[in-house]
């Protein structure tokens, strides 16, 4: 029980999801906002806001969105010549474990400003949150945390379309992101993008710090133990999701990567522990302070 709960901080947490309206003269800095590394991604509906902070001063309308996070020194307030009161939705999240840089990555490579249509997949996602905050009685953390993953590499899709040829690096970042348990190797991801693969993975590694194989197995690997920490599958099973040709390669991986074996972690989770009855509401208490 407790290995499952340790799991749980692996996945993103949804803080809170909401839909609102607000009227002129509405101004809100985030340096004094807590919990730290809360992110908030706020779509624009109708009317406009303005972003002031690290990057100088953005206008958000409608079909785009902007990313700030409490404890940093941005702005926003609303744009008091616009005509439209300022409709907006939002998520407050904590990207945990492995897409914990996916946000953060959103913002260096697209900005605090991006792309967010009304109709898009990123916008109905957003919505699915709202939805869920508004009517759930009972948020289910792992619903939500499939939603907000979703959400993140949603955006990513939007902010990347139609960038396979002006940003080749970045597409297959994504590539990756998205697509990584899925079971193709390096060469083959390769195969959709127009440059060679020496230029790639040097201008990858440049760019992002590892190769694209190293990236990619990190991905999975992430999230085979994440996956064995939440569920009660064998190997096999938790290879074939995790984008693994076999048991033995995620075996061989997973122990060279973390030090220890995949059976033995697996193993740790069905001991018994005495975990405080107050453990859950605790996690929860923390994330709405």
């Amino acid at each position: 029980m407790a290995k499952r709960l340790e799991s749980l901080e692996r996945f993103p947490y949804v803080v809170q999801a909401a839909r609102e309206q607000v009227g002129h003269g509405y101004i809100h800095g985030n340096r004094y906002r807590v919990p730290l590394e809360t992110y908030v991604i706020q779509q624009t509906h109708s009317g406009s806001a303005i972003l002031e902070g690290r990057e100088g001063t953005h206008t958000i309308g409608p079909g785009q969105a902007m990313i700030f996070a409490y404890g940093e020194e941005t702005t926003y307030r609303i744009n008091d010549h616009a005509e439209d009161a300022y409709d907006l939705s939002f998520v407050a999240l904590r990207p945990q474990g492995g897409i914990a840089g996916l946000i953060t990555q959103i913002r260096q490579d697209f900005g605090d400003c991006i792309q967010m249509s009304d109709t898009g997949e990123a916008a109905r996602s957003l919505m699915t949150l709202v939805n869920y905050f508004q009517n759930a009685e009972k948020p289910d953390l792992l619903v939500l945390a499939e939603v907000a993953y979703q959400l993140l590499i949603q955006i990513y899709r939007e902010q990347v379309s139609g960038s396979q040829g002006t940003d080749p690096v970045a597409y297959l970042r994504y590539l990756l992101q998205s697509q990584f348990r899925n079971p193709r190797n390096i060469t083959e991801w390769m195969q959709d993008i127009p440059v060679s693969r020496e230029h790639m993975t040097r201008e990858f590694r440049q760019r992002y710090g590892e190769t694209p194989g190293t990236y990619l197995r990190r991905l999975r690997l992430e999230f085979a133990r994440s996956y064995a920490a939440s569920s009660s599958l064998g190997a096999e099973d938790i290879a074939s999701d995790s984008g693994f040709v076999s048991a033995q390669t995620l075996r061989r991986a997973f122990r060279d990567h973390f030090g220890y074996s995949l059976g033995s972690f697996q193993l740790q989770d069905k001991q018994p522990r005495a975990v405080p009855a107050t453990g859950s509401t605790q996690h929860r208490r923390t994330a709405r302070a």
